[in-house]
């Protein structure tokens, strides 16, 4: 028999936009060596949602929308001074594509994160911190600390669930807020301590093999934080540019994580917090 998952008990209804759409064009995304202007695929993604329309609604907002100058903000910031781009390698060169594909999937989290905090009565805070750790990421992959970064992306996860676990359960949240003696989130998932947990409270809400996802890459990406011994000197490569050596391997494997989760979690929170307006 199958389990029926329950309803997200809030959900936000986007005038015109049709989100089974959205999440498909966003799997499309591919990668690009210039994004000055914005290319068509995420256009095509932001035609599905109506943005012309919502940007607007959200310009007259409280709400401070980052996403104005697309994703020109955070490449600016990435770009290495002339005399390091003259010495780039080939290998690296060949990651500027996989580098800028992560720019589209932070943008689109951009938009995830200005529909939350106009629409939505879920934490601001969280909303907030889960883009700030993505740009942290970003920042900290272009000089090289890559063991940090994949702690920011890490923790992205981390208040990217939280987001959904409060959204299930009001009291948690309220407790977690008021109570200045509990500053941690609950569990993420499951140890022999703790029987109560994040993703088991999901599991009522989303398919098993989401849970999976989520607990899987919570726990690679755990290498990075606990410092195990393949992240010792991980940043090593940073010493190593004046031989030319950017550390391509290590950027490829960044954006490749980077991508994976963000087009992940922005997917799954179309998928069950939003409604087309024809649902």
């Amino acid at each position: 028999m199958i389990h029926a998952m329950k309803p997200f008990p809030q959900r936000i209804c986007i005038k015109g936009a049709n989100i089974a759409n959205a999440v498909i064009e966003l799997r499309a995304f591919k990668q690009s060596q210039d994004l000055k202007e914005i290319s068509r695929d995420v256009v095509c993604f932001l035609t599905s949602l109506c943005w012309e329309q919502i940007q607007k609604d959200i310009a007259s907002s409280f709400y401070c929308w980052l996403g104005n100058d697309w994703a020109e903000r955070i490449l600016q910031r990435w770009d290495w001074d002339d005399d390091i781009l003259k010495k780039a390698t080939v290998a690296l060169n060949s990651t500027i594509g996989e580098i800028n594909l992560s720019a589209k999937y932070y943008f689109a989290w951009q938009i995830i994160q200005s529909f939350l905090a106009t629409k939505s009565k879920l934490s601001y805070e969280l909303i907030w911190e889960s883009g700030e750790d993505l740009a942290c990421s970003f920042l900290l992959a272009k000089e090289g600390y890559y063991k940090q970064a994949f702690q920011a992306l890490r923790n992205y996860l981390e208040v990217s669930v939280s987001i959904l676990y409060f959204a299930v359960d009001k009291n948690a949240y309220i407790n977690w807020i008021e109570n200045n003696n509990f500053y941690h989130f609950p569990k993420f998932h499951k140890d022999e301590k703790y029987h109560r947990d994040m993703l088991s409270r999901l599991g009522e809400y989303l398919d098993r093999v989401d849970i999976e996802f989520m607990s899987s890459q919570y726990e690679k990406l755990n290498a990075s934080v606990h410092s195990r011994r393949h992240r010792i000197n991980m940043n090593i490569g940073r010493l190593q540019r004046s031989r030319n050596d950017f550390g391509a391997r290590d950027l490829k494997h960044w954006s490749n994580t980077f991508n994976k989760n963000v087009r992940f979690m922005t997917s799954l929170f179309f998928k069950t917090l939003f409604l087309s307006s024809s649902e």
